[in-house]
C-alpha cells in the first residue's frame, strides 16, 4: 500500500492537476520556508462553490503534488466543504491521523515534521486565495504583483481605495499609499505583504469590482483598470465611469 500511495505522489507531481501557465483568478502566493517550495494558487467562485483551481507549484514531488491533489480533490466544492476539508487535512498533517480517497496518500507524512510544510503550504496558499476571492473587491494577480511592488518601494502599509463621484455623473476609483495613518473605521483586506483598505460607504459602491492591471505590447504603457459591474459606460479614457445607481 504504501509503494502504491509513493507511485501516486510521484505521478501527480510529474503531472499534476491544475497546473497552469497563464494563471487568472483570485490568486494568492504560498511559500515553505524550510525548503524554499512555492506556489501560485489561484481561484474562481461561482455561488459560494469552487469552480476552479489552478496553480504554480515549485519544489520537491510532495510539494508539487499536494498542489495537484488540491485542485483534482476540491474543484467544485462549495467553500463550507473546502472548509472542512481544509481543517481535516491541516489536523491530519501536524497531529496524525487518517485522510480519505486520493488524500491518503499523505497520512503518513507527519511521521516526517521536516516534510509537513511540503504539504500543508498548498493548502494554506488556497485557503487565502478563496478569502481573497470573498472580498469585495477582486483584484487579479497582475494587480496585486503592481500593488504590492509600490507598497514595498514605498515601505507603506498598503493602499487605500476610494471611490468618488467626477461632475454630475462620472464616478472614479482612487488609490493612496497609506503609512501610518489608518483609520480603525476602515475595512481591512489582507494580500501578500501587504492590505487594501476602504471606508465602509467606499465597499457599498465598489462591491463586485474587478481590479486588473495591463502593459502594452511594447511594454512602455501600464494602467491599473477597474470594471464595475453596474457601469453602464465608461469615458474614453477609462478612467471614470458612469453609473445609474450607486448604493
Amino acid at each position: 500500500m504504501m509503494d502504491l500511495y509513493q507511485q501516486m505522489i510521484i505521478d501527480h507531481s510529474k503531472n499534476p492537476v491544475g497546473h497552469c501557465n497563464q494563471l487568472d483568478g483570485c490568486c494568492a502566493h504560498g511559500v515553505n520556508p524550510l525548503c524554499g517550495d512555492k506556489i501560485d494558487c489561484c481561484v474562481e467562485i461561482e455561488n459560494e462553490t469552487i469552480v476552479k483551481i489552478s496553480h504554480q507549484a515549485y519544489g520537491c514531488s510532495l510539494a508539487k503534488a499536494s498542489a495537484s491533489l488540491l485542485a483534482k480533490t476540491c474543484e467544485g466544492m462549495l467553500i463550507d466543504e473546502f472548509n472542512q476539508q481544509y481543517k481535516s487535512v491541516i489536523s491530519v498533517l501536524t497531529e496524525g491521523g487518517e485522510l480519505d480517497g486520493k488524500l491518503a496518500c499523505f497520512n503518513h507524512v507527519h511521521r516526517f515534521p521536516m516534510r509537513v510544510k511540503c504539504v500543508t503550504f498548498p493548502w494554506h496558499a488556497a485557503r487565502q486565495a478563496i478569502t481573497q476571492a470573498l472580498y469585495p473587491v477582486k483584484v487579479k494577480q497582475s494587480a496585486q504583483v503592481y500593488w504590492q511592488q509600490m507598497v514595498e518601494q514605498a515601505e507603506a502599509k498598503g493602499l487605500y481605495l476610494d471611490f468618488k463621484q467626477v461632475g454630475c455623473y462620472g464616478w472614479q476609483y482612487k488609490t493612496q499609499l497609506i503609512d501610518d495613518q489608518v483609520d480603525p473605521s476602515w475595512n481591512v483586506y489582507k494580500f501578500d505583504g501587504w492590505a487594501l483598505y476602504m471606508s465602509q460607504d467606499t465597499k457599498n459602491r465598489v462591491e463586485g469590482t474587478i481590479v486588473d492591471y495591463t502593459k502594452s505590447q511594447d511594454g512602455i504603457t501600464t494602467k491599473v483598470s477597474y470594471t464595475h459591474p453596474a457601469a453602464k459606460q465608461y469615458c474614453g479614457c477609462g478612467d471614470s465611469l458612469f453609473i445609474e445607481d450607486v448604493k
